[in-house]
């Protein structure tokens, strides 16, 4: 009995370590902005959706992006404070995600959001 609960549980802890590297190397899942935004990002159809977490905004779509790449991202984003859209790219690196916002083809902003 103390050897089936032993394996069980080791069982389990080797999962949950198989799933976040799995997710080390996805853009799904949660993500914290540097100005402080937590996001979530899901797949929605052949494109990833980009839906705010708690507060003002939550649970609306702040952005959508498609697999342009290995680990590249192109999109739209939108920020609901200035009620501005850039179109954008994001380049994923293990839980760091480069994002790059660009309006009439200029760079607006630089980013780098963390996985949490």
């Amino acid at each position: 009995m103390k050897k089936a609960i032993l394996t069980s549980a080791l069982s389990l802890a080797l999962l949950s370590v198989g799933t976040a590297f799995a997710f080390a190397d996805s853009i799904e899942g949660k993500w914290m902005t540097g100005d402080k935004v937590l996001l979530n990002i899901a797949k929605c159809g052949g494109s990833f959706c980009v839906k705010v977490v708690g507060g003002k905004y939550d649970g609306k779509q702040s952005g959508k992006l498609k697999a342009e790449g290995d680990k590249i991202y192109k999109g739209t984003l939108k920020q609901f404070s200035s009620g501005i859209s850039f179109s954008g790219t994001a380049t994923l690196s293990g839980n760091s995600m480069k994002m790059v916002a660009k309006k009439f083809g200029i760079t607006v902003k630089k980013d780098t959001w963390k996985r949490k």
